[in-house]
């Protein structure tokens, strides 16, 4: 009956001789170099191993690997598949990563979409803005700075102490100190204040 193509020990050979080859070591210097730490091996040890023909033990590869300037696992796996394991966890990582940025994406166009209704509302178009009009002024406005909010709600013609009550309610909001969605409702009837063609849709 035939051997099979492909044993571990011949997989851990293959690893070895390729550590020994990179390290500039000759069969011999790297059985020599074993003996100098207490083990066995002669010149023939080193061409076994290497064969497949001699199982290394777990004990020889934990000073066999930084003989060889490698790392036990370099030793005791199949470099290709080890690659090819981390790839497909980079892969993952980058599917996730994308699904993230996919969210973002549609979240910022959202934010987008909404703060065009309210510009073209404040040039006089009649705009529909909804069909959760509150809960749309939050995703539009909530995330801005201070200084930016402001901006805008004063360009809309907000006065000081309207936009003092925003700006007061949405870091209670940031706080946890409100319920429901205080801000949004808030900023919603600001908003609708300010600009009478900003209509709630039906």
């Amino acid at each position: 009956m035939a051997e099979p193509l492909e044993t571990p020990d011949r997989a851990v050979g293959r690893a070895v001789q390729r550590l020994r080859t990179q390290a500039g070591l000759s069969q011999a210097e790297m059985a020599e170099r074993m003996r100098e730490r207490g083990w066995k091996w002669l010149q023939p040890t080193s061409w076994s191993v290497e064969q497949g023909k001699r199982p290394l033990r777990f004990a020889e590869a934990v000073d066999l690997a930084p003989l060889l300037g490698a790392h036990l696992e370099d030793l005791l796996s199949d470099p290709l598949e080890g690659t090819l394991r981390e790839t497909r966890v980079l892969a993952l990582d980058a599917e996730t990563e994308h699904g993230r940025a996919q969210v973002r994406v549609a979240e910022l166009n959202a934010q987008a979409d909404a703060l065009e209704d309210v510009q073209r509302a404040s040039r006089g178009e009649q705009v529909l803005f909804g069909p959760h009009p509150a809960a749309l002024a939050r995703s539009a406005f909530a995330g801005l700075p201070d200084g930016r909010l402001t901006a805008i709600l004063g360009h809309l013609g907000a006065d000081d102490r309207t936009i003092q009550e925003v700006l007061e309610i949405r870091a209670a909001d940031q706080r946890g100190e409100t319920m429901g969605d205080v801000f949004g409702t808030v900023l919603w009837g600001t908003l609708r204040d300010l600009v009478p063609t900003l209509q709630a849709a039906p």
